[in-house]
């Protein structure tokens, strides 16, 4: 059964979709400018990625009480010990615990912490899913991917970076003799992204 994050990660999936068709509708058409076209594909690459980092904030918060309920509050990650230390004060632990709905306590808290992080970067990535005690999702995703763990990281990587050079610079080259110009992209490495990420969160749901 999918996660409600799921489900909500393949609604942003379609607005996805929608975009890469009025790429390819556009690319028809005459006299439509080649920069208009090309920051078609960047606002994808930027919905793309973060359609899965809104996704694994939403699966932790949704599933991290399952989580200590399964273990019965035993042999706990370190990274979820850390969370809701940082999360919740010690005097307030047994009240949580002890109240009507302790599963919103815990979920809330976690999103509290979570709230001002970005899980694009596949160390961060790591991190966050170690919360509900996935310990190994690069070790599974490459399998899946049927390709090293260290390889797939260096391409989530790269996926992460051109988001960010596009957020924070234009996607414009900074210090070379092109400084200025527009890095080049085309679709059929946005439409590989795409596919991967949502390879990606096939592999999370399942571990999940």
């Amino acid at each position: 059964m999918s996660t409600k994050a799921h489900k909500s990660f393949e609604r942003t999936l379609e607005r996805v979709d929608a975009m890469l068709e009025a790429h390819k509708i556009v690319t028809r058409q005459q006299g439509r400018p080649p920069r208009f076209l090309s920051d078609i594909l960047r606002s994808t690459i930027i919905l793309i990625i973060a359609s899965l980092d809104s996704y694994l904030h939403d699966v932790i918060q949704e599933r991290v009480y399952h989580y200590v309920s399964i273990r019965k509050g035993k042999n706990l990650h370190k990274k979820l010990l850390e969370t809701f230390k940082d999360a919740v004060p010690y005097e307030k632990v047994f009240r949580v615990w002890f109240s009507a709905r302790p599963s919103v306590h815990i979920a809330t808290a976690v999103r509290k912490r979570n709230a001002d992080r970005t899980f694009i970067n596949p160390d961060k990535i790591e991190e966050a899913l170690q919360i509900v005690g996935i310990d190994d999702i690069w070790v599974l995703a490459a399998r899946k991917f049927r390709r090293r763990k260290d390889g797939l990281k260096t391409l989530f990587k790269a996926y992460a970076d051109r988001r960010n050079k596009i957020v924070h610079e234009g996607d414009a080259f900074r210090v070379t003799r092109k400084k200025g110009e527009l890095r080049s992209i085309r679709r059929p490495y946005v439409e590989q992204c795409y596919s991967d990420v949502k390879k990606f969160v096939d592999v999370v749901e399942k571990a999940i």
